[in-house]
């Protein structure tokens, strides 16, 4: 038991033994003034069972109390009001026991006194325990309010950090990918042309992780909607824009009409992101990326091949975790990150010489399906 526990176990401690005290008070002021006999009269059977009550009740709210989840402050004010209680109900009743000239080691007196105490602890534990939740109450009134500043805050930061990487950064790369382009039309010296190559991929890498990084500032921090999604009509516009941004690869789609799946506004990122690496990454003459989806039952299967030379062994047992210094970390770490929001599922079915397969599956639903809110 921790230092921080010891007061409050000392006051259960403490409020076991005051009722044990009373109630044994009781039987030995019994069992010596009065004969053995009357200890089983009919009154005395329901004074028993009265100083019986409160007790047992008190440790019952003390059993309770354990397992809720107050700060030991609170718990220690809980254990000041039974005690405060008990004691101020206690002399009230002393009180009237001198007012109306009672002696103290009377029958009267030995039962009286317990059951006032009793009935102050008690009610001290009722007072208590409703000051502990209003303080409760109260604290995680304070927490969501500081919580939602911090987040309307992160979401200004994240806003701030979107339109810096779409306004300024990505524009930059854009027009370094322009005059790439314009100079290996024009420049016929092969050494130029490499160099020049060189630039035209890694400023599509740097296109690639922005990208990435937006979508990654996209994604929520605590409750986010997923709905039924056209990916028929999403697959269409992404893959029309990626034939644009790399007319030397070719892409294909096979897709049926009226395909919905359960995801949200970002699951083109997936997709997107696969065929980005399938172009990007590939140093055949030709780069071809397929995209082949399959409906069946209520999962949508989305199969992603490519003409490339495979992925390197070297990053197969951390293909889908966030990496530091790979070509293909953020991205795949992303695409899982996506496809596990949607309760859906992505493996490399295969890879070598001869090209890469991703598969994903995602939840089918039908175009009327609800709204649901997930955690």
């Amino acid at each position: 038991m921790s230092t921080r526990t010891l007061p409050f176990a000392a006051s259960i401690v403490s409020i076991a033994g005051l009722g044990v005290a009373l109630f044994t008070f009781f039987i030995l002021h019994l069992t010596f003034v009065d004969e053995i006999e009357h200890l089983f009269d009919p009154h005395h059977i329901v004074e028993l069972g009265l100083l019986t009550l409160f007790p047992t009740s008190l440790l019952l709210g003390v059993s309770w109390l354990s397992k809720k989840s107050f700060r030991e402050t609170v718990r220690r004010r809980i254990a000041g009001w039974v005690f405060g209680s008990m004691l101020s109900v206690g002399a009230l009743a002393l009180l009237v026991l001198y007012a109306i000239e009672i002696p103290l080691l009377s029958e009267k007196a030995s039962f009286m006194l317990p059951v006032a105490a009793g009935i102050g602890a008690n009610a001290g534990f009722i007072i208590g325990t409703n000051e502990a939740r209003a303080i409760q109450h109260a604290d995680a009134s304070a927490r969501a309010e500081l919580s939602a500043e911090f987040a309307e805050a992160e979401r200004v930061r994240l806003k701030h950090l979107n339109d810096l990487l779409r306004h300024d950064i990505l524009n930059s790369v854009m027009v370094i990918q322009a005059m790439a382009d314009v100079l290996l039309e024009s420049n016929p010296d092969e050494t130029a042309r490499d160099r020049l190559e060189r630039i035209r991929r890694q400023s599509d890498l740097v296109t690639e992780l922005i990208q990435n990084v937006r979508v990654l500032a996209q994604l929520p921090t605590d409750e986010y909607e997923l709905e039924a999604v056209d990916l028929t009509e999403i697959l269409t516009v992404e893959i029309a824009a990626l034939n644009e941004a790399y007319p030397a690869a070719t892409i294909d789609l096979t897709i049926p009409e009226d395909v919905y799946v359960h995801a949200d506004a970002l699951v083109g990122s997936i997709f997107m992101n696969l065929v980005r690496n399938g172009i990007i990454h590939n140093d055949s003459d030709a780069p071809h990326v397929s995209l082949t989806v399959t409906k069946a039952d209520d999962t949508v299967s989305v199969r992603v091949e490519d003409n490339g030379p495979g992925l390197p062994a070297y990053v197969m047992d951390t293909l889908f975790e966030q990496q530091e210094h790979t070509d293909h970390g953020l991205g795949l770490y992303l695409v899982k990150t996506l496809v596990e929001k949607y309760d859906g599922t992505i493996s490399l079915t295969s890879t070598g010489d001869e090209g890469t397969v991703f598969t994903v599956a995602l939840s089918a639903v039908s175009a009327s399906d609800p709204l649901s809110i997930r955690q």
